[in-house]
């Protein structure tokens, strides 16, 4: 799924990394990190320019920021932005002042294998609310 970058992240590193041979898979998470951090140039250079951008299965990025939910909310802007773009995100411990994020594509909303779906966010939300006794205030 496609969906139109603010941030436009793809560009710049096309631009100002001379990255002109990404994948359309690279190219998705360069606009979602751009609309992550607000433009992708908000990134340290030095970490864009060890990403794999050529892969089409598989992104890694390294960052060094505090993620949150809601003051300083990139960790929830992390999760809205990949669902609605069917990205799946992990994120892992790297080293003292890295984790990285390893953005993976789905391909369906339902059915498939759980390696090929993504729901939507709000279908998500429910499926995570059920599983618990959830009683909203």
């Amino acid at each position: 799924m496609v969906i139109a970058s603010k941030y436009a992240g793809a560009d710049w590193v096309k631009q100002s990394l001379k990255c002109q041979n990404m994948s359309s898979f690279g190219e998705q998470v360069a606009d979602l990190l751009g609309d992550l951090f607000l433009g992708i140039y908000h990134m340290p250079t030095s970490k864009l320019r060890n990403v794999d951008w050529h892969d089409d299965a598989c992104i890694r990025v390294l960052i060094d920021r505090n993620m949150a939910t809601y003051d300083g909310d990139l960790l929830t802007r992390l999760v809205v932005l990949s669902h609605d773009r069917m990205i799946r995100v992990s994120i892992d411990s790297c080293n003292f002042h890295n984790v990285e994020l390893m953005f993976h594509k789905r391909l369906v909303r339902e059915g498939g294998s759980i390696f090929e779906r993504m729901p939507t966010m709000e279908s998500h939300i429910e499926m995570i609310r059920s599983g618990y006794a959830f009683k909203p205030l």
